[in-house]
C-alpha cells in the first residue's frame, strides 16, 4: 500500500513517500505548480524501462513496479531532502484527502466509464470484468429489427459480447431499466429470432461478484 514514511530522524534528513501513480501525480502538480505533470511526462522522466529513477535539486522520483499485477497502478517513491521535506507531506496530506473528499460524493448514473455510458454500478462491475478478461463488448447497444409482425423496433442491450467468433446478449436485471420482465422477455425473443441468445444475472450478483458472472457466462458459449 502507498505509505509515507515520518519520523524524526527522517524528517531532518530526508522523506520519503510510496504512492500509486493517481496520488503521485496530485502531489507533483501541487509541488511544481509551473509544470504539467501527466502519466506520459511521468514515464518518460523516470524512464521505466530504462533506469527508473529520475533526479531533479531535492530528491529522485522511483519506479517501483505494479505490485497489483498487470493492468494495475503503477507504485513509484518519492524522495526529497530536508528542505522539501515539509513540503512533500503536506502535498501528500493534501492529495489524500481530495481522493477522500472524492469517495465521500455519491456516484450519479448514467455516468462515463472509459468513453462509454453505464447505467449503474452493476454495469461497470461487469464491465471491468469483461476488460480484465480482454472480451470484445459493446454496451448499451441500440438496434433496429424486425418483430414477429414484420414491424421494426428500436430495442436496446445491456452487453452485446463477441467472444470465440460467436456473440451473445448479458442482462443485468434488476435495476431502473428492467422493471418490466414482460417486456424484457418478448425483446429477448426478437434476438432469439436473429440467432442471439440472451443470458440474465441479477444486478446484486453482477455486482458482488462481476467475475464469476463473467466466467459463467462465457461458458455459455460452449452450448
Amino acid at each position: 500500500m502507498p505509505q509515507l514514511q515520518t519520523n524524526n530522524t527522517a524528517l531532518s534528513t530526508q522523506q520519503s513517500a510510496q504512492m500509486k501513480t493517481t496520488r503521485l501525480l496530485k502531489v507533483l502538480k501541487i509541488m511544481f505548480k509551473s509544470e504539467n505533470w501527466t502519466g506520459q511526462k511521468l514515464n518518460n522522466e523516470v524512464n521505466v524501462k530504462g533506469s527508473g529513477v529520475y533526479r531533479f535539486e531535492h530528491g529522485t522520483i522511483a519506479y517501483l513496479g505494479q505490485p497489483d499485477g498487470p493492468k494495475t497502478e503503477y507504485l513509484w517513491e518519492m524522495t526529497v531532502d530536508r528542505a522539501w521535506a515539509r513540503a512533500l507531506i503536506e502535498a501528500y496530506n493534501q492529495a489524500q484527502e481530495s481522493e477522500a473528499l472524492v469517495r465521500t460524493q455519491p456516484e450519479v448514473y448514467p455516468k462515463d466509464w472509459n468513453g462509454l455510458r453505464l447505467r449503474s454500478p452493476a454495469e461497470v462491475a461487469i464491465a471491468e470484468a469483461f476488460q480484465k478478461k480482454g472480451v470484445l463488448f459493446f454496451v448499451n447497444a441500440g438496434c433496429r429489427l424486425h418483430n414477429h409482425s414484420k414491424q421494426y423496433e428500436t430495442r436496446e442491450v445491456d452487453f452485446l459480447v463477441f467472444y470465440q467468433g460467436k456473440v451473445r446478449i448479458l442482462e443485468v436485471d434488476g435495476i431502473t431499466y428492467h422493471q418490466n420482465p414482460l417486456a424484457d422477455y418478448k425483446r429477448d425473443r426478437l434476438f432469439d429470432r436473429e440467432g442471439i441468445r440472451t443470458s440474465r444475472f441479477s444486478a446484486q450478483e453482477c455486482f458482488g461478484n462481476s467475475n464469476a458472472v463473467v466466467e459463467e457466462f462465457l461458458e455459455l458459449f460452449k452450448f
